[in-house]
């Protein structure tokens, strides 16, 4: 395992959307309206909805079990959508398949990572652009690589040797390879250090600074609401609060108390069991 050094940005941020998107101008935003979702027979989601505009970064909070990984999956087509709609734009994407959600444009950064240990770092990155055309692949490929040095320094190490930080680097920018229009990411700081922790976050304000739509799920509330423009606020599978990010900065602490702790009951312990969701 690698050591935990910062990573730094080398490029401007316009790489992010990738140069055939430069010239587009503001994309679409990622909507979720009147959500309902769950597991079997369980339901976790009740009427959820939010919106994410285009070079907006949006920071979704709750407490473990509140209904945010599933939302997550929701939006991006790893749990069914029961009622309600999912739209990128004017395009609906309601319960099409993960790839083909990600064709659309959608990104997607799970909790864990997700990466191919015994693959080299310049491999899991390429997987991320099977959406591009063959052409595209190897040059968006250093587009992406150019951004961290460190990381292009060692393209052809095995990614799981890296540390938690870099590995986290590598899911985003393999998440970034199909230059998306919006970008989901589930805990993204989840077990760094804070310097490596920043990193991630200056990467986040970079693709918000793009004009992607940036959904962020995250644990390290003061720090994800520091670099977003908007909160949501989940408990019991529903969306109970809603306010600009520097509007719950202010009211953090009242915030924290009222709907960031431990929280109980049938919705929680039905999503708490497909992985914390």
């Amino acid at each position: 395992m690698g050591s935990e050094t910062p990573l730094s940005n080398s490029q401007p941020v316009t790489w992010l959307v990738g140069s055939h998107r430069q010239s587009l101008g503001p994309g679409p935003s990622l909507r979720a309206s009147n959500i309902y979702a769950g597991y079997g027979k369980a339901e976790v989601l009740f009427g959820v909805s939010i919106e994410v505009s285009p070079g907006e970064c949006v920071t979704l909070l709750g407490a473990n079990g509140a209904g945010k990984t599933t939302l997550v999956r929701a939006l991006t087509g790893i749990v069914a959508v029961r009622s309600g709609e999912v739209t990128l734009g004017t395009r609906g994407i309601t319960n099409l398949r993960a790839d083909r959600i990600v064709r659309a444009g959608v990104a997607h950064v799970p909790q864990g990572r997700g990466l191919f240990p015994t693959m080299s770092v310049e491999d899991n990155i390429r997987i991320g652009g099977y959406t591009l055309a063959r052409r595209s692949v190897e040059r968006r490929v250093g587009e992406v690589l150019g951004m961290f040095p460190q990381l292009a320094a060692r393209r052809r190490q095995a990614a799981g040797s890296l540390s938690g930080g870099e590995q986290q680097m590598v899911a985003m920018m393999r998440a970034l390879m199909m230059a998306p229009l919006a970008l989901v990411l589930d805990e993204p700081t989840l077990g760094l250090s804070p310097m490596v922790r920043d990193g991630v976050l200056e990467l986040i304000q970079g693709a918000r600074g793009a004009g992607i739509a940036v959904l962020l799920v995250e644990q390290n509330a003061r720090s994800a609401l520091e670099v977003s423009d908007k909160c949501y606020v989940m408990r019991s599978g529903r969306i109970v609060y809603e306010a600009s990010a520097a509007e719950a900065l202010g009211a953090y602490e009242q915030l924290a108390d009222r709907y960031l702790g431990a929280e109980a009951g049938p919705q929680v312990t039905a999503e708490s069991a497909i992985d914390d969701a």
